[in-house]
């Protein structure tokens, strides 16, 4: 009995030493150590029922002669610097009579010329037309008829005029936000943005769309006399970890938390890495060329950049030359 069992003992020993079970070499033969491995069912079921560990990232190998640098991401993006003045919103709506097709909204020194002119609008529903009105000069917005918010506002003290700023829904809350100002006889369109406009903090942020894993906003602040963007990039609303931890299932099924069922190649303190399927990430911030995100493991240890490839005219988001859907098992698309 003793040899037999000293037999087994030797045995498995050797098993132990030819299997090995420290690391996990990648393709180019480096040894990666992966902690806490978390391979989804066969079903890629929702990962509600824990809290994560540390996540999972692999560095690839990266030969000495390349230098891949860290692309510069502002930590928080800067408000408007320009003296942005809001001298009122209207809530044009609230100023409609009922089955008006126009109101006029204020009166206002516009142009700087010393004369207060009427500033009003007409809407012409069946057109789906927004016509904006101050004095005698007019201009016609296309697919602005459900116009929500004009805004009144000096985007640049050192300009002679003042600027308005629309806010409409072109339908199925996608929304459109013009900025205009008057020159001569006209009002001219300084710049178009698709998105929700707002104010807060001294400056205008714009909330615009991506499909960037899945459908999702960010917020950037706009300034200047020609309504410009502060920065390329769209900061995300990223949930507090304990509300995360709360409504991990709801979050998930919206795709809030995206769970990756694929490995994904990314860029972690400027060297290429890779987070292994099972983890769950956050989206950041994205670019406004819809080219690069940047994400956060959910437990917040691991902050990635993710290169994409964007196809705009079939409307593709391809990682590493695969569609993004195929990294994800509930990404979320508005109808």
């Amino acid at each position: 009995m003793k040899k037999l069992f000293a037999f087994l003992l030797i045995a498995l020993l050797l098993c132990s030493l030819a299997c090995g079970t420290n690391g996990t070499p990648n393709d180019a033969g480096a040894e990666v150590t992966r902690t806490n491995p978390a391979e989804p069912d066969a079903q890629a079921a929702s990962p509600e029922a824990q809290q994560p560990e540390t996540a999972q990232v692999s560095e690839t190998a990266q030969p000495e002669a390349q230098d891949t640098e860290t692309p510069e991401i502002p930590e928080s993006d800067p408000v408007a610097e320009l003296r942005t003045e809001l001298i009122e919103v209207f809530d044009v709506m609230e100023h409609m009579e009922v089955g008006a097709s126009g109101t006029t909204l204020c009166s206002h020194d516009l142009d700087g010329d010393g004369t207060e002119e009427d500033i009003g609008v007409e809407i012409d529903m069946e057109e789906d037309t927004l016509t904006v009105i101050d004095g005698e000069r007019s201009i016609t917005l296309e697919s602005s008829s459900m116009v929500y918010y004009i805004y009144l506002c000096d985007l640049d003290a050192n300009s002679p005029y003042h600027n308005l700023i629309v806010c409409a829904d072109w339908g199925s809350d996608s929304f459109i936000t013009t900025a205009l100002h008057p020159e001569g006889d006209r009002l001219i369109i300084d710049r178009q943005v698709d998105g929700y406009v707002s104010w807060d903090d001294e400056a205008f942020w714009v909330d615009e769309l991506t499909g960037i894993f899945g459908t999702n906003s960010g917020v950037r602040p706009y300034s200047g006399d020609a309504f410009e963007p502060e920065s390329e990039w769209l900061v995300c609303a990223v949930p507090s970890a304990e509300y995360v931890a709360e409504n991990r299932q709801n979050l998930y099924e919206g795709g809030v938390l995206l769970h990756l069922v694929r490995d994904l190649p990314c860029t972690v303190d400027g060297q290429p890495a890779v987070i292994t399927k099972g983890n769950c990430l956050l989206l950041l911030r994205f670019n406004d060329s819809h080219t690069q995100a940047k994400v956060c493991t959910e437990d917040r240890s691991v902050q990635a950049i993710v290169d994409i490839d964007f196809n705009e005219e079939e409307w593709l988001y391809l990682i590493d030359g695969v569609e993004q859907d195929e990294y994800f098992d509930n990404l979320f698309y508005a109808d």
